[in-house]
């Protein structure tokens, strides 16, 4: 009954942050995010049923997990490579849910966070490619074919860093796609910020995405809007970035 309550609370704050024109549109939503939580309900029991113990890395993941949630923020075990962004999560999901069950930092309900972080890819890849293609059968098929994705799913079963991770470089994406729109804003620029400093403290490697990846889309974003439009006449400058046509380009 709470994963219910939790899914059904969580679409409905879902749908408030990202929403979608289309009423029937949102139907096919809620209907594929259910068949998702529902899947990644089944295997993550069915891993916690095969591996009720701490598997692979998660020998190091869940052990630091419940320090945190028992609030022992001194412990650091020497052997985790990765910043302790995915720990805090459990720390405030563990707050969060401690009202309700007394196994709120068990390996069951750590597991189950990236459940809830697939989830939350699975909404954000929908929006991210809503904003590229207006073909409602496009965007559910390429969120979810993410979301299924082979790597990506069988970790949605585990404590670890991956499903979180990608959920937070789509969360940043979002943000830079809304910037495309028009929303470039000091809202859009501090959410853009925290979005990455969070993706940071979950997976070192993430500054790829929110430096490079990220930025090249920001900086090719911005040429576009100073495109010379066809019949203009050509301009020197100097210190500007300008996305000449190739036919028009030279070293001069």
């Amino acid at each position: 009954m709470l994963k219910v309550s939790t899914f059904v609370v969580f679409l409905s704050i879902s749908f408030y942050i990202i929403p979608f024109k289309r009423r029937s549109f949102n139907v096919y939503v809620i209907a594929v995010s259910g068949i998702l939580y529902f899947l990644t309900l089944l295997w993550e029991n069915y891993v916690t049923k095969i591996v009720p113990d701490p598997y692979l890395d998660e020998v190091f993941h869940i052990p630091q997990a419940q320090a945190y949630c028992d609030g022992r923020f001194d412990i650091w075990d020497s052997k985790i490579t990765t910043p302790p962004g995915l720990y805090i999560l459990a720390y405030f999901k563990a707050l969060i849910f401690q009202k309700f069950t007394k196994l709120s930092c068990d390996v069951h309900t750590l597991r189950s966070l990236n459940g809830v972080a697939l989830l939350i890819t699975f909404l954000y890849a929908c929006n991210c490619r809503h904003q590229i293609t207006q073909s409602h059968k496009d965007v559910i098929h390429t969120a979810f074919n993410i979301a299924l994705f082979p790597p990506l799913f069988f970790f949605s079963g585990l404590f670890y860093t991956d499903v979180v991770s990608v959920c937070s470089v789509l969360i940043a994406y979002k943000l830079v796609l809304d910037r495309k729109k028009g929303l470039d804003n000091h809202y859009n620029t501090l959410s853009l910020l925290i979005a990455s400093i969070i993706s940071l403290t979950i997976r070192q490697t993430n500054i790829f995405w929110m430096t490079i990846f990220l930025g090249a889309i920001d900086l090719v974003n911005a040429l576009e809007l100073e495109e010379i439009q066809p019949g203009k006449p050509l301009q020197y400058s100097y210190g500007r970035l300008n996305n000449t046509p190739l036919s028009q380009a030279n070293l001069l």
